[in-house]
């Protein structure tokens, strides 16, 4: 069996990806028990890092919806995200956000290995940084924000093209997720 970045990195929005921001960053963090960053962490991200005004969103979304309600939140998050001039996020779509938007984006690790672990599909996105703590955050911030290639790979020919091959082999016990 495969393993494959989140799906929604297939998703063909009509969001126009604008080559400049606001002039703020967005912090998507978490505010729940997976979150790494205390409260001073959240306070000194949303405050002193950066010289840009900071403003802070989570990703979380209400469950009942329609698949139009889901749709339209998410064109509606893309939209927000495509504003701001850079994303730093502890959030999994956050990452997902600011990559289909190709903005500048700082990945902060969570208490699980979600994070960290799905790295690995984003080693090729130059724009895409990991830091291992907020003190970390600035260096690698400037040095997403100086990409110059704002390519991303080819996720259908990668991974979601494969996918039905990978399935077939759901029953072999020698098929594993590497």
């Amino acid at each position: 069996l495969g393993c494959a970045p989140d799906f929604v990195l297939r998703y063909v929005s009509a969001v126009e990806r604008n080559a400049s921001g606001n002039g703020r960053i967005l912090a998507c963090l978490r505010l729940d028990e997976e979150s790494v960053l205390s409260k001073d962490d959240h306070h000194v991200l949303l405050n002193t890092v950066f010289s840009a005004p900071t403003d802070h969103f989570d990703t979380t979304l209400p469950m009942d919806q329609t698949v139009a309600d889901w749709q339209r939140a998410v064109d509606e998050t893309l939209a927000m995200f495509a504003q701001y001039d850079a994303v730093v996020t502890d959030r999994f779509h956050g990452l997902i956000f600011a990559v289909l938007m190709r903005r500048p984006v700082v990945v902060l690790g969570t208490h699980n290995h979600k994070l960290s672990s799905a790295m690995e599909w984003f080693e090729q996105v130059e724009f895409v940084q990991y830091a291992d703590s907020v003190e970390d955050v600035q260096l690698k911030m400037a040095t997403a924000m100086a990409t110059k290639d704002w390519s991303v790979p080819d996720w259908n020919n990668l991974y979601f093209n494969q996918m039905a091959t990978w399935f077939s082999g759901v029953n072999d016990p020698e098929s594993t997720c590497a």
